[in-house]
């Protein structure tokens, strides 16, 4: 499969991450049990271990890439909303 395209939604007070539960190895993906399958392939090389470590590390790469250029977003929009409630508040 291909690289997973998670997306950032702004729900009232908070930020959720989606990522399509079709990821691949969706069922048991997460940081401590990355870590846990490097430790397993450290012990016996296993080739296929390694790839799914190498997908996992990608997919969380892509996930990171699209939190942070939705937050940069998010902060340049209220930047720009700030900026024009002062000029607002200064013509009045």
């Amino acid at each position: 499969g291909g690289v997973v395209t998670p997306t950032l939604l702004r729900l009232p007070g908070q930020w959720v991450l989606r990522v399509p539960l079709s990821a691949r190895d969706a069922d048991d993906a997460g940081g401590l049990n990355s870590e846990s399958w490097y430790g397993e392939w450290l012990d016996g090389g296993d080739e296929d271990l390694l790839a799914k470590i190498l997908r996992y590390n990608l997919d969380d790469v892509v996930a990171m890439e699209v939190i942070d250029r939705e937050l940069q977003a998010a902060a340049a929009m209220a930047q720009e909303e700030a900026s024009a409630a002062s000029v607002t508040e200064e013509g009045s």
